[in-house]
């Protein structure tokens, strides 16, 4: 630090240099047509937000595409119409929709061009000015990529190159030690650039660099998925922007994205990173597995849960939004993550094929119209397109469209057909997208609980440098950019989380897109050796036959040529896609066979195709039946009475010693026991010392039953995603009524009953 000092000034009298706030936003773009509207947006947004914190306009650099050059570097996408579906996926479709460049124009914000030349010239100068406790933030957008030749050395996609991880972290090299950078970084597999966080000469965090990212090095974000086509302000980028209009602390925000964020991003920050690390290395060094020993520190974590109560609720929060279980082991966690990314794998292979046979039946439907009307064949020539602007395209568009669908329409079965695949196909993307959209909740669980575990080894572990190193990265995660005045903060809504549908719709959406399955692979027949066979354009031949299969059973062999259906021979190009896929199961269906010179008349008796469906532990719905009780153990019930039995009408209470809403719950939980006469059940995952300790010290009236779930076999039976969570069990052993949470003003909601300033 330097003073300019009055002589005769006092050391203590110094004034103190207020910390520099340098703000560097990069959207890189990559070319015209992948840099979108809304990470120009993303821009704007971040700046607003930044400014609100009170950094001066001229501390904040942008970098986006290629700057000020006036060529057009951003691409604007418009309205499509509603019935472009019919021609989308086709030659035609691709030349008549292209999406409208432009020229990205801020007004009174210079653009700096998205290079590493311009880059290494920003940070040389920031090198030279910035001093250190001066703070760098660094906000990246959705552009990156996988470096195939090195995964661990991602990318940052730019103007028509590429940043390095190696490279950023030379651009780092050029600020002087104790100068803090923070990042916050979007785009895919933005999760490798975390490993800037410790210099290349020691494998410890410095505490100079650190970071928020979207998701993990191994995973795309958001923007990578076909949901994220043509929708703005959604995804990381959006939601940690809007977080920080409401939290001064960036930690906070990256809390509340992890619920926020209902996408399939799985949002990390270096720290995570970092305990993910350390773990692995001491259970290297202690010869065990990785899960083995966070379940063990886990265990240890637990004994004192009240500590643990800011994670848990958090844990609760996702598994209530995203309709799943909340975890308290890996050894709960990894199975059903596992199951969701088979499960995801297998239904992209079903959007796939659904997308296949649309496709297929779109482009002949589009084929059948042209040769009918040899007009339009030749006004939509591609090479007359290509050379039409984008006013004449758009003006074919709007005239050709409605003619295709009336031809369409004109072919009562072709329009039905069209309708049905794409709207199976539709159903197939959607559940696809909800799964890996789930599958990123439980990723963001064990992420907490691998945390929690790294906190508890501090406890037992004499590792004194990682835990100064950890303490110097939580000094910088805490690092405040800026000040967020408390009215703006106290003004700001709330962000609302609407919870997914069940789980169960899910899979009742995977038996709907579930194609019939043959068991076989086929080629089309060339034109030239479809005439010699003397078959229909649909004819296709038979390379391989899978054992164990409808077709193995209907002895169909590789060689054979398929026609078709008696009397309904296939007469469009890979026409045996749809209708193996869309015909009924479990019933003979007749089939024509060219075996040689011979047709052959077999029969198939088709299946679904097959797939596992997991079971992802979810509240078990009013009219269920209620799992049963028989593996808790009881620690207080009366004398008459076995607090785990399954039989008779009971309320079953989930709660936890440290749970402050529990305990605020026990008097009206207890006044509606005694007016409806229903016992009680109070059921904790703690372990017995821990309950009958807390027992022994409540002087106040609490259920008489009390057992103990330290397996958590019931916890995840009954999907408790919190605490306190009720569940009433009818006299057939049925869910009558649940409800998740208390508050005094809210009250219990058990129907029939109601009940004020402690009066029925």
């Amino acid at each position: 630090m330097l003073w300019l000092l009055a002589p005769g000034t006092r050391a203590d009298e110094r004034p103190r240099v207020q910390p520099k706030i340098r703000a560097l936003l990069l959207n890189g773009g990559g070319s015209a047509s992948s840099n979108y509207l809304s990470h120009f947006h993303h821009l704007q947004d971040m700046m607003q937000a930044l400014r609100d914190r009170g950094l001066a306009r001229d501390s904040i650099d942008v970098f986006s595409a290629d700057g000020e050059d006036p060529k057009p570097d951003l691409v604007v996408r418009g309205g499509v119409d509603e019935d472009f579906w019919l021609i989308e996926g086709t030659a035609l479709g691709l030349a008549l929709r292209r999406d409208e460049a432009t020229n990205s124009v801020w007004e009174g914000v210079k653009l700096h061009p998205a290079s590493t030349g311009e880059l290494r010239r920003w940070f040389v100068k920031a090198g030279k000015e910035m001093r250190p406790g001066d703070t760098v933030f660094i906000f990246v957008t959705d552009h990156g990529s996988r470096n195939a030749e090195d995964p661990d050395n991602g990318l940052i996609s730019l103007w028509n190159e590429s940043l390095s991880l190696l490279e950023f972290r030379a651009l780092l090299g050029y600020l002087k030690p104790g100068v803090r950078v923070v990042a916050t970084m979007s785009q895919c597999y933005s999760g490798a650039f975390a490993d800037a966080m410790s210099p290349l000469s020691d494998p410890l965090p410095s505490g100079d660099v650190c970071g928020f990212y979207s998701t993990t090095r191994d995973r795309q974000a958001f923007g990578c998925y076909p949901e994220g086509r043509d929708r703005d302000r959604v995804g990381h980028a959006f939601h940690f922007i809007d977080s920080m209009e409401r939290h001064p602390s960036l930690v906070d925000a990256h809390d509340e994205v992890l619920v926020g964020d209902d996408s399939p991003d799985v949002p990390i920050r270096t720290s995570d990173v970092f305990f993910e690390r350390l773990l692995s290395d001491a259970a290297d060094k202690a010869g065990v597995k990785t899960e083995a020993l966070i379940d063990d520190l886990l265990g240890a974590a637990w004994k004192s849960r009240a500590r643990w109560e800011e994670s848990i609720r958090l844990l609760d929060r996702l598994g209530e939004v995203y309709g799943t279980f909340s975890p308290r082991t890996l050894k709960e966690l990894d199975p059903r993550i596992e199951d969701l990314q088979s499960l995801s794998k297998e239904l992209e292979t079903y959007e796939d094929r659904w997308e296949l046979t649309l496709n297929d039946l779109r482009r002949e439907n589009l084929q059948q119209f042209l040769d009918s009307t040899p007009a339009w064949k030749e006004k939509t020539d591609l090479k007359t397109l290509n050379a039409q602007s984008a006013e004449e395209r758009k003006a074919m568009l709007a005239e050709a469209l409605p003619a295709i669908k009336a031809f369409t329409q004109g072919r009562e079965d072709v329009w039905r057909r069209m309708q049905d695949d794409r709207a199976t196909h539709a159903d197939a993307e959607t559940a696809q997208y909800r799964v890996d959209v789930r599958l990123a909740a439980l990723a963001r669980m064990r992420t907490i609980l691998v945390r929690i575990a790294g906190l508890q080894y501090f406890q037992s572990s004499g590792d004194e440098a990682a835990k100064q190193a950890f303490a110097r990265l939580d000094t910088c995660e805490k690092t405040p950019v800026g000040s967020l005045d408390d009215d703006v903060a106290r003004a700001a809504p709330p962000e609302v989380v609407e919870p997914l549908p069940p789980f169960e719709k899910d899979l009742e959406t995977v038996k709907r897109v579930l194609p019939s399955w043959l068991g076989i692979n086929f080629r089309p027949i060339p034109d030239g050796e479809r005439e010699h066979l003397n078959v229909d354009r649909g004819a296709v031949a038979v390379q391989r036959v899978f054992p164990d299969t409808p077709a193995f059973a209907a002895g169909i062999r590789p060689g054979d040529v398929v026609l078709g259906p008696p009397g309904e021979h296939f007469d469009e190009p890979n026409r045996i896609r749809e209708w193996i896929m869309t015909s009924p199961r479990g019933t003979a269906i007749p089939l024509d066979i060219l075996r040689g010179e011979e047709t052959v008349k077999t029969t198939v008796s088709l299946t679904a195709y097959p797939v596992r469906a997991p079971a992802l532990p979810a509240p078990p719905k009013a009219g269920d039946a209620a799992p049963p009780l028989t593996t808790l153990t009881s620690i207080r019930t009366p004398a008459d009475d076995d607090a785990t039995s399954a039989g008779g009408k009971r309320l079953v209470f989930f709660w936890a010693t440290w749970c402050g809403p529990c305990k605020n719950s026990v008097p009206e939980l207890l006044a509606w026991s005694d007016s409806s006469g229903v016992p009680v059940l109070a059921v904790t995952d703690e372990d017995p010392e821990t309950v009958r300790k807390f027992l022994d010290g409540w002087t106040k009236p609490f259920p008489a039953r009390v057992a103990t779930d330290t397996l958590r076999t019931i916890h995840i039976a009954y999907g408790v995603s919190g605490t306190p969570t009720f569940v009433l069990i009818d006299e057939q052993g049925k869910i009558a009524w649940r409800q998740t949470g208390y508050s005094a003003k809210k009250g219990l909601s058990v129907p029939a009953w109601s009940w004020a300033h402690g009066e029925k």
